[in-house]
């Protein structure tokens, strides 16, 4: 079975829909399972809607919502006060623009009739658990929606009588997922850069450090999630026993896309960096890895 991953990474996803320009509209990639957490868990329930036979298909109708997206139609600032309503509000940011979007593109029954498999992931802001959604979920636009809301800036989630976050505040890239749902193959992509290194504003202000705070944090769970995947193929592939806890002994054959330098910030859905970030992806998949 083949699995598609996709890491969080905010604004970044637009990075992915590059990399996905090569992997489903022009290698026409057929994927069993969808995992993703953050903007993955947006990116992969828009194309679990779409059944086998129709890879081109969701890559062009994912492409032409991003192609129509902008921080407006994702988050805006509180009418009064701005920012400031922060003290007393649950976000720095109302981010109803984005719930309205996935509430109206995102079919629940689709994505039962279509027969792929998709995990979200969201935490629970009270017990601090981390949870997986499946496509039958009866709540799973919420569930998205709270494995997208970007910690602290965007709206936490009310679901099952809790306050749902964003899922990559414990993992970005639920590969565990996939390999959990008998995946043989995983193409996985990951927004984090390899070199963290960024140019500081002349002005810096407390949003711009939490913000980079943030990126940096989610950035270290990324290296960790994939580190801990690849070195247990490893094992698997030079025949040591592996404890009881992990993953079934088989081989997974990893392709993994991640860039070098940064892409851009989590929260600018500017539509000319939204473009650079494809175009950035749509380079970068020319030269995966094997994640070895």
């Amino acid at each position: 079975m083949k699995a598609l991953v996709l890491s969080g990474g905010g604004a970044k996803g637009a990075y992915q829909v590059g990399v996905l320009r090569k992997w489903l509209h022009e290698e026409k990639n057929e994927y069993d399972i969808l995992c993703g957490v953050s903007v993955g868990a947006l990116n992969t329930s828009f194309l679990a809607q779409y059944g086998p036979g129709f890879a081109g298909t969701s890559y062009a109708d994912l492409k032409e919502l991003w192609d129509g997206i902008d921080t407006c139609r994702v988050y805006r600032k509180w009418p009064f006060f701005g920012e400031m309503a922060a003290l007393w509000k649950p976000a720095v940011y109302d981010s109803s623009p984005l719930q309205t979007m996935v509430r109206t593109r995102l079919d629940p029954e689709r994505l039962k009739a279509s027969g792929k498999k998709l995990r979200v992931g969201a935490v629970d802001l009270e017990s601090g658990e981390y949870r997986l959604f499946a496509e039958d979920y009866r709540h799973i636009q919420e569930a998205v929606l709270a494995s997208s809301a970007f910690p602290a800036m965007l709206l936490p989630i009310w679901m099952e009588a809790s306050r749902w976050t964003d899922g990559g505040v414990r993992t970005v890239t639920p590969i565990r997922a996939a390999v959990d749902l008998g995946a043989t193959e995983i193409d996985c992509v990951l927004c984090a850069a390899k070199e963290q290194s960024a140019t500081l504003p002349k002005k810096m202000n407390a949003l711009w450090v939490a913000e980079r705070s943030i990126d940096l944090m989610g950035d270290q769970i990324v290296a960790d999630d994939f580190e801990a995947a690849c070195k247990t193929n490893k094992l698997v592939m030079a025949g040591m026993k592996l404890p009881w806890w992990t993953v079934e002994k088989r081989e997974i054959k990893m392709r993994l896309v991640r860039p070098e330098y940064s892409v851009g910030a989590s929260l600018d859905f500017s539509p000319d960096k939204i473009r650079g970030m494809m175009d950035r992806g749509y380079e970068d998949a020319q030269h995966p890895t094997d994640g070895l």
